[in-house]
Parts: C-alpha cells; structure tokens; sequence
C-alpha cells in the first residue's frame, strides 16, 4: 500500500476521503497515518486488556507510526510538502496483531497480561511502503518498528 493505492470506501472512510478532499481544495497536503500508538494507547493496549479479539486474524499485518513520528512526519509536510500531494506516515516493517502482542508484552507494564485470542476473520492486512513519503519531506520515523519502541522501553525500566 503506497500513497497512491485506492481505498475502500466504507462510512468511516467516506469522512476521511472528504475531509482530505477538502484540505487539498484548500491547497493544503494530507498524512495518512498508520495505526497510531504510545504506551497505553494504541492496538496492543486495547488488545491485551481482551479475552479474545474478534476482529481481524492474529496474522494479519499491521503498519504503525509512534504519535511523536507522526507528529514530525506532519511539520514535515508542513515545511516541504507540495501542495495537493497526499502522504503515508508508517513504520518499516509491519508486525502480525500476534506479533504486536508479543512485542508491548517485553514492556513491564505489559509483560504480566495473557496473548487473547484472536477469533476475527480477514486477510493479510496492509504493508505500508512510505518510501515516497520519506523521500520527499525528508522525513525518517525514530522507531523503525514497534519493537525498537517497546526495546526502549524496556531498557529504561
């Protein structure tokens, strides 16, 4: 999935893709952002606190992006981005919803909560290639990975 790939459009998308067309009529840039996380917020704190998870498989891929890397992919956009063009923030290696479990249950205010399990059906899920993005405003996410993040953590505790 780059910048360019279509999107289904559901309601919840509908809203997004009018609010973006609204900011490109406006001369403005749009950042897609990737699931967004911080320590207790994001996928792996809602999916943790769960018995089982019944949306989307435990394989299924999933691209992510820090709030601080999100935030500086968007003061990137603001200073370089041409106007009209639409970016993707994300991370560079998608991790499986089980594979994000695994990694937030390194960090100790994780490591005591059970892998749910994952009853959800769906695909593959989405790999993010940002590579566009990062060319053009110049921009590198600090955590390549939610695991360099969780890592980090870690290491502080």
């Amino acid at each position: 999935m780059t910048e360019s790939s279509t999107t289904v459009t559901t309601p919840r998308t509908g809203k997004l893709l009018a609010a973006e067309a609204s900011v490109v009529a406006a001369g403005g840039a749009v950042v897609r952002l990737a699931g967004l996380y911080l320590l207790q917020r994001g996928a792996h704190n809602a999916w943790l606190s769960m018995e089982e998870v019944k949306s989307g498989s435990a394989d299924g891929l999933i691209n992510q992006v820090h709030y601080d890397d999100a935030a500086a992919c968007v003061v990137a956009a603001l200073l370089r981005a041409p106007r009209g063009a639409t970016f993707l923030a994300a991370d560079y290696q998608p991790l499986s919803r089980r594979q994000i479990c695994i990694e937030a249950r390194r960090a100790p205010i994780f490591a005591e909560r059970p892998i749910p399990m994952f009853t959800g059906e769906g695909g593959l899920g989405k790999v993010c290639d940002c590579s566009h993005t990062r060319s053009v405003l110049q921009w590198e996410p600090r955590y390549k990975t939610f695991g360099d993040f969780i890592t980090e953590v870690a290491e502080k505790s």
